[in-house]
């Protein structure tokens, strides 16, 4: 993986030294926070482009980070011109680097390419998607409470000691190779689950309710369009138990739909969205590919009302 220079902001908790007996000192550096409006698609951040003032989109379901075609033309860079960085190939296919990136409060001295794309999710004033590609370099704390998301690099630390706010917590083994895939259960069968915050709510795949043993209703209660392009039907089940690494949840009420299907073989068959990550404050620690939840109250995962009939 290419290394990412990165400036930290002025940050009131810019470096914690933490000790934890035997396991020796640890030391967390904050490199960005992410002060996110949760009231849209997907948690949005206030950024910079080469100085220009824009919105960036962070979505760790997405593998790929992308800046929008109509911005990289609004910031003119577009293929075959560079005055606002590098350009890299040609017509309709071509990546930038930036010559300046600012996101929350992290400064990034040396940017990675971004492919050059269709404008993000329908939303025209978004002008980047930062997906797994880029936050992997990270670790990554989701305190959507406060409306926070951020960036550390940790030196020395076991995981049990990147749980800084002190609190009891659960794990879940993350898939190597990078993207936000962790060990999930839906009544005792194993599933593949993305942490996905541009996903509203929590959803399990048709396929793997039905591999779980929950059956698939006749007629679906309602349909979702927050998976891919096309809107799918959905209906509300009632597992026995629904587990994310070692925490269980037991009885939970879950959206399901079909949204795997034709996938690749690590394709999730369950969503964990912005639901699950209110009720939790979690830290991904992308070195040792686990990830730490504590449970910090209210429902887990949320459902839509079937329209009545």
């Amino acid at each position: 993986m290419t290394p990412l220079k990165m400036l930290a902001g002025t940050l009131g908790a810019g470096l914690l030294a933490l000790t934890a007996g035997a396991a020796g000192a640890c030391t967390l550096q904050t490199v960005g926070e992410l002060n996110v409006d949760l009231s849209r698609r997907a948690p949005i951040v206030d950024g910079e482009i080469n100085g220009v003032k824009v919105k960036i989109m962070i979505d760790t379901g997405s593998r790929t980070s992308i800046i929008a075609e109509p911005a990289a033309r609004a910031l003119g860079m577009t293929a075959g011109t560079n005055p606002g960085g590098y350009v890299f190939g040609a017509g309709a296919t071509y990546s930038i680097i930036p010559r300046s990136l600012k996101i929350g409060t992290l400064t990034a001295t040396d940017s990675p390419p971004f492919p050059v794309g269709e404008p993000i999710l329908g939303e025209p004033d978004i002008a980047m998607l930062l997906g797994a590609d880029f936050l992997n370099r990270f670790d990554v704390e989701f305190d959507l409470a406060d409306n926070m998301i951020r960036l550390f690099h940790a030196e020395g630390c076991t995981t049990p000691q990147l749980v800084y706010w002190n609190k009891p917590y659960s794990q879940a083994a993350l898939a190597p190779g990078g993207g936000f895939l962790a060990e999930a259960s839906l009544n005792g069968k194993r599933v593949l689950a993305a942490i996905d915050t541009s996903a509203s709510r929590s959803l399990v795949d048709a396929a793997a309710a039905a591999g779980a043993g929950e059956p698939i209703p006749p007629h679906p209660q309602f349909v979702v369009d927050t998976v891919g392009p096309t809107s799918r039907e959905a209906w509300n089940d009632d597992f026995a138990s629904v587990a994310l690494g070692d925490e269980s949840i037991a009885h939970a009420r879950v959206e399901v739909a079909d949204f795997a299907r034709g996938g690749h073989g690590d394709a999730p068959s369950m969503l964990i969205g912005e639901d699950f990550l209110h009720a939790h404050r979690v830290m991904i620690d992308n070195r040792n590919h686990v990830m730490v939840f504590s449970y910090t109250g209210g429902p887990i995962f949320s459902t839509p009302v079937a329209a009545q009939p």
